[in-house]
């Protein structure tokens, strides 16, 4: 029965010992993993100070706020350089980043954009003028847009000096026979205020002078202005009304001074009248001005329009972009306007160094002049550089948070104020290692 006892006695013994050995060591490693936590590759820094830069979990030494983990990707493949990031597919994809190849032919049609108006022909302008001293008694043609004719009658006026000439030819016609000389000499002096030999011959039958004298135009056109008016007194060679030939002209342009070189005589622009139907017509460079405009800054360019349907009316404003290729006419890179960040006087694109990478680097360019929706690329670009032309911002974003050159910062020894005149050297953040005793 003891024996019984002993043997029950050395089994509970042993059963308790082997069982606070296993489940001892069991919740010893439960609690071991717990307390070790695995992270993929990466950096520990601060939401509110992204060149914090840390290898352990901690507290900002800024800010005192928590350190936040950001995980890298590996390079098994390449090394990047310090100022290089890479960008994970999914924020590509939140981003709608979209990137530009420069190439030598990106700007080859429509970057010159002009604006002006249709304006008369001013080489079939002309003015009807007065052709001696006299009061208008009648206008016939007294509005704008009337149609006139060479050797149309146009209006009366009365002219005293006219008058006396008359008056003296007919009192000459008394020794018309006996001084032949005298008589001549009235007769041409009435000639002078170009009265026909027609209305001369008429005004001697009568025997009295004409009171009122026809006017007759001298140019065909249409009255684009009208300066007489009756009653009232006009001098020899003063402006009765203006006159155009409508049937031809000119749409007028102003280009400024960074746009002058992509012009040329013969150069084919693309007219978009603000009509109606928005007509749009072909037409060349007729005529470039010589001389600026100091006040506007611009010169006036011009093309020759045909207007036989008159649609056509002086005044309307016009649109023109150039169709000709004006790539030959400058070697400099050129860029869309949205791959362009501005920070003061700086100039910054994103650049994709690697093809079909999700890889960043900034670049700071040195721009020349507009065109259109393009910059000239002076300095800092290269043909076949792929840029990012949509979604720079968040790139940027993106640069920030990894500690990379970006537009608030820049990962340089050295650094000065853009407004700075006096060149004093200004502080630079630069990232930060954290001790990793710092808990």
């Amino acid at each position: 029965m003891l024996r019984k006892i002993g043997v029950y006695g050395f089994f509970l013994v042993f059963g308790l010992i082997l069982g606070y050995l296993i489940f001892n060591t069991s919740e010893r490693n439960t609690k071991d993993e717990n307390q070790v936590t695995t992270y993929p590759e990466g950096r520990w820094t601060c939401s509110m100070h992204p060149k914090v830069n840390g290898e352990h979990d901690g507290a900002c030494p800024l800010c005192a706020m928590d350190l936040v983990y950001v995980a890298t990707a590996e390079k098994k493949d390449m090394i990047l350089s310090e100022s290089q990031f890479e960008m994970t597919e999914d924020a590509l994809a939140l981003a709608n980043v979209e990137t530009f190849v420069v190439d030598s032919n990106v700007v080859d049609r429509e970057v010159i954009k002009l604006s002006g108006k249709i304006s008369t022909n001013q080489k079939t302008d002309a003015v009807q003028t007065s052709i001696f001293n006299g009061r208008i008694e009648k206008l016939y043609t007294n509005f704008v847009g009337k149609k006139v004719y060479k050797g149309q009658e146009i209006g009366l006026i009365y002219s005293p000096e006219l008058y006396l000439a008359q008056d003296k030819l007919l009192g000459s016609i008394s020794y018309r026979e006996t001084h032949k000389s005298l008589y001549d000499a009235a007769r041409n002096t009435s000639g002078l205020w170009k009265m026909t030999d027609a209305q001369i011959d008429t005004m001697l039958t009568q025997g009295k002078p004409m009171v009122n004298f026809p006017i007759y135009t001298d140019v065909s056109g249409t009255i684009t202005e009208v300066l007489a008016k009756e009653g009232s007194f006009y001098k020899e060679g003063e402006p009765l009304f203006r006159t155009s030939d409508l049937r031809e002209v000119w749409a007028v342009f102003d280009v400024y001074e960074n746009q002058l070189d992509f012009l040329e005589k013969g150069s084919t622009l693309r007219i978009t009248v603000r009509d109606g139907a928005k007509s749009v017509i072909r037409a060349k460079i007729d005529f470039i001005e010589p001389i600026m405009d100091e006040n506007k800054r611009t010169v006036s360019v011009r093309a020759v329009l045909s207007n036989r349907k008159g649609n056509l009316k002086p005044g309307m404003f016009a649109d023109a972009t150039v169709v000709d290729n004006i790539t030959s006419k400058s070697s400099r890179i050129k860029i869309p306007r949205s791959t362009v960040l501005w920070t003061g006087k700086r100039s910054l694109v994103y650049l994709q160094p690697y093809k079909n990478k999700p890889i960043f680097e900034m670049v700071e360019v040195q721009l020349g002049r507009r065109l259109g929706d393009y910059y000239e690329v002076i300095e800092g670009l290269s043909y076949g550089d792929e840029i990012v032309v949509e979604g720079a911002f968040t790139v940027d974003a993106a640069a920030e948070l990894k500690g990379k050159p970006s537009m608030m910062s820049r990962r340089d020894d050295t650094d000065y104020d853009d407004n700075n005149e006096d060149g004093i050297l200004e502080d630079v953040v630069t990232p930060i290692d954290i001790d990793p005793k710092i808990k």
